[in-house]
């Protein structure tokens, strides 16, 4: 059995091992046992490829040129789109819109039919509180639509058909209490007709109701 032998002032140490069969010693490689042996790991087509020098100093101006220029496609048109799906719901606004603006159209047009009738005994006055309601409201919820809907050319031209509209329902409104007064002074004169001496106060109260 041999022993280790050291050797002073050499700092690179060899290693010995001992064979027990044979009795000699033998010096190993300092190499690492990892450096020895190829990884099972290793890719077997990149194994044996070579990167060539001119494949590292290629121009790839023009490849990241095109790359810029159809990320900026790409980007105007998620824009385009979304221009384009705000330019469709602004449009089915307005055809909804411009569909109750038709049918408020019907409703005032009774409306004004009722309030222009200068007869007594054929007042519609619950009739008419109720189309009044009604067209307020729809004129209402028409206007803050159109004013959600922004400063498009259609919504500009609906909003000038709902101002006259408006003027018209004013215009009937006003019309209505007219007759109301109208209406109120005959049965002052009726009722002071028919009993003597009491034209004036009867005139008071029917003003009071």
């Amino acid at each position: 059995m041999h022993a280790h032998r050291r050797r002073g002032g050499d700092s690179r140490k060899p290693t010995y091992s001992i064979n027990h069969a044979a009795g000699t010693s033998s010096t190993l490689s300092s190499t690492p046992a990892w450096a020895k042996t190829e990884s099972t790991t290793t890719n077997p087509e990149l194994k044996n490829r070579a990167v060539r020098p001119e494949d590292m100093s290629k121009d790839r101006t023009n490849e990241f040129l095109a790359i810029c220029r159809s990320m900026g496609t790409n980007a105007m048109a998620g824009k385009g789109a979304g221009r384009n799906r705000q330019r469709s719901q602004v449009a089915a606004r307005c055809r909804a819109v411009g569909k109750d603006i038709t049918n408020t159209w019907d409703k005032l047009g009774r409306l004004t039919q009722l309030c222009k009738s200068t007869t007594l005994f054929n007042d519609k006055p619950v009739e008419i509180q109720e189309l009044t309601y009604i067209i307020k409201q729809d004129m209402d919820q028409m206007r803050q639509s159109l004013g959600e809907a922004g400063q498009d050319s259609m919504v500009r031209s609906l909003q000038t058909k709902l101002a006259a509209m408006s003027n018209n329902f004013k215009s009937t409104l006003e019309a209505r209490r007219e007759n109301m007064k109208a209406q109120s002074d005959r049965r002052s004169q009726f009722s002071g007709a028919g009993i003597p001496g009491g034209g004036t106060e009867n005139c008071k109260k029917v003003q009071k109701v």
